[in-house]
C-alpha cells in the first residue's frame, strides 16, 4: 500500500474525524495507535487521486474521501500493514512541510 500526504489531503483527514493534526498524531504514537475510524481516514485520504490537490487547490472543490474504497483496501492489506503505510506516509509528509520543501 503506498501512500501519499499532502496539506490538503491531511487537512481533508482533520475534517473528516473532527480533530486536529497534533491530536491524530498522538493517537498514533499512543501504545493503543490509531483507530479504524482514523485509520480509514488515513488511508481514504492517502489514496486519493492527485486531481484531488489540484482542484482543491485551484477550484475551492474538495472531493469527498472515499472510505468505504479505504475499508476494502486496509482489509485487503491487513491493519498492520496499513498502519505502517500510513506512518511512513506521514513521516514522509511531516519532513516535508518541515523543510518546506
Amino acid at each position: 500500500m503506498k501512500l501519499k500526504f499532502t496539506v490538503n489531503r491531511v487537512a481533508a483527514v482533520e475534517e473528516n474525524l473532527g480533530v486536529t493534526l497534533p491530536i491524530l498524531l498522538s493517537r498514533m504514537q499512543s501504545d493503543e495507535g490509531l483507530g479504524l475510524v482514523d485509520l480509514r481516514a488515513f488511508v481514504a485520504a492517502g489514496s486519493a487521486d492527485e486531481m484531488y490537490d489540484r482542484a482543491a487547490t485551484t477550484c475551492g472543490i474538495f472531493f469527498s474521501l472515499d472510505l468505504a474504497k479505504a475499508g476494502v483496501a486496509i482489509e485487503r492489506v491487513g491493519i498492520n500493514a496499513a498502519s505502517k503505510a500510513v506512518g511512513v506516509a506521514m513521516g514522509a509528509f511531516l519532513a516535508r512541510v518541515s523543510k518546506g520543501v
